[in-house]
């Protein structure tokens, strides 16, 4: 075969590569011009969003559950409105103001209005004022919205972020006052001897082994849960919250564990003081404690009315079961 010949066969094939080559790289280069604006920034690249640090932060506002909190900073110690003299769990709270500092979004959402991204009913909403008197606004919207990405909006501008703010939140003013009020882990079906009940006029009514004690123990502890504390240390004006001589009572007798001896079993008693409020909520107490939690009144309302209303039951099955 001649050297022309050859020549004629591999130079087609020669401008086909060329070609191939020459695609190629338009691709590319159109696919770069594609995601180099605002609206459509690359997922790897992100957007530092914030033009502030943790150290310019001087006031913190969030929301957890449906308790509003307000973190001031005064001469570098965090503080919690509404309990004055008391200093916030510093790392928690400047775990929060870092991770403000520090949000960074993937992509710049310019369609659209709040409400499609689930920012009309915001997940977390977060309000920041600066050293300098200047605020800032962050709501998180969406969870999940695109491979795991959520929706924040911040200043009124709507981006797409791997949501890095959530957990650094979900503290409670329990938590940033680093109480650890709640039922005793011990406190269950199995170790509980008695419930006594005593409503506003003195009234008692003993529950002791016998079926309705399981329930009430249960449904005790989803009525209270100490998750919002309104008053810390309030010794002195807790009859502004009904807690006072007329207060209802829950009285548990149980079995818990020795602090001293392994595996022993002694007799405890734990009781919680009810009492309400002017405004129509339902506060209560550890007895003994000084530490006012806020209740839902119809949670409590209805296990107390619940409580009360096996008392004819509760007598004859109670009363047949000791005679056998």
């Amino acid at each position: 075969m001649s050297k022309t010949s050859n020549l004629k066969k591999i130079i087609p094939l020669a401008v086909l590569l060329l070609a191939v080559i020459a695609l190629s790289v338009i691709l590319i280069v159109m696919s770069r011009d594609t995601d180099s604006g605002d609206d459509a920034t690359s997922l790897e690249e992100g957007i530092l969003i914030v033009d502030f640090t943790a150290s310019d932060i001087h006031r913190l506002e969030y929301t957890y559950g449906e308790q509003k909190v307000t973190l001031d900073k005064k001469e570098g110690e965090w503080f919690i409105e509404g309990f004055d003299g008391y200093k916030a769990d510093w790392e928690l709270a400047e775990k929060m103001a870092s991770s403000l500092a520090q949000t960074t979004a993937m992509r710049h959402i310019e369609e659209g209005v709040p409400a499609d991204y689930g920012l009309d009913e915001p997940s977390l909403s977060v309000r920041v004022t600066l050293k300098d008197g200047s605020e800032h606004k962050l709501d998180v919207g969406i969870m999940g919205s695109y491979k795991g990405y959520s929706y924040l909006s911040y200043d009124g501008k709507i981006y797409m972020f791997s949501d890095s703010l959530s957990q650094y939140f979900n503290v409670s003013v329990k938590e940033l006052l680093g109480l650890d009020d709640n039922f005793p882990a011990s406190i269950s079906e199995g170790t509980v001897m008695s419930l006594s009940v005593t409503d506003e006029i003195g009234n008692t009514l003993t529950y002791t082994d016998c079926a309705e004690m399981t329930e009430f123990i249960s449904k005790l502890k989803l009525a209270f849960r100490f998750q919002d504390i309104v008053a810390a240390n309030a010794k002195d004006d807790m009859t502004s919250y009904g807690i006072g001589e007329s207060a209802r009572r829950i009285d548990i007798f149980y079995n818990a564990p020795s602090d001293t001896v392994p595996n022993l079993l002694i007799d405890a008693n734990y009781s919680l003081l009810i009492g309400g409020g002017d405004d129509g909520e339902v506060y209560y107490v550890i007895d003994g404690s000084s530490n006012v939690y806020v209740a839902d009144a119809d949670s409590v309302n209805s296990l107390f009315e619940s409580i009360l209303s096996h008392e004819s039951a509760h007598r004859t099955e109670c009363e047949k079961d000791s005679t056998n």
